[in-house]
C-alpha cells in the first residue's frame, strides 16, 4: 500500500475525502537507503518513486497485484461561476466595522 500526500495531485484534483491509501502495487527496483519504485497503473499520472515513509505492508489475499486497478483520479471541477451584473447591493453594519452583500445575476442560470 501507498500512502498518497495532496502534494502529488494538481491543485484542482485533491479533495478532502480523496483516499488516504492505495494498492497494492508492486515494488520494481529500490533506489537508494529510502527510495522504492513503484509499478503503477497507467491512468495515474504521478512519479512511480516513493520514500519508504509512505509504503506500507499489504495485509490481505491478493493473487495478482499486476492485474489493472480501477482507480480513478477525481472528476475535474466545473469552471468557476461568472457574475453577469449586480442587482443589488446592502452595507450591513456591525461593530467589527461591517460588510457588504451583492445580489447578483450569474451568467447562464436563469432568475431565481
Amino acid at each position: 500500500m501507498v500512502r498518497l500526500r495532496p502534494e502529488r495531485f494538481h491543485l484542482s484534483t485533491y479533495q478532502k475525502l480523496q483516499a488516504k491509501k492505495m494498492g497494492p502495487f508492486r515494488i520494481l527496483k529500490r533506489l537508494g537507503e529510502n527510495a522504492y519504485l513503484l509499478e503503477l497503473p497507467s491512468n495515474l499520472h504521478f512519479s512511480p518513486i516513493f520514500n519508504v515513509e509512505d509504503l506500507y505492508i499489504y495485509h490481505g489475499h491478493h493473487n495478482d497485484v499486476s492485474e489493472e486497478l480501477d482507480l480513478q483520479l477525481p472528476p475535474t471541477l466545473s469552471p468557476r461561476p461568472e457574475i453577469e451584473y449586480v442587482l443589488d447591493d446592502q452595507l450591513v453594519s456591525t461593530r467589527q466595522g461591517g460588510y457588504q452583500n451583492f445580489l447578483v445575476k450569474w451568467r447562464g442560470k436563469p432568475h431565481s
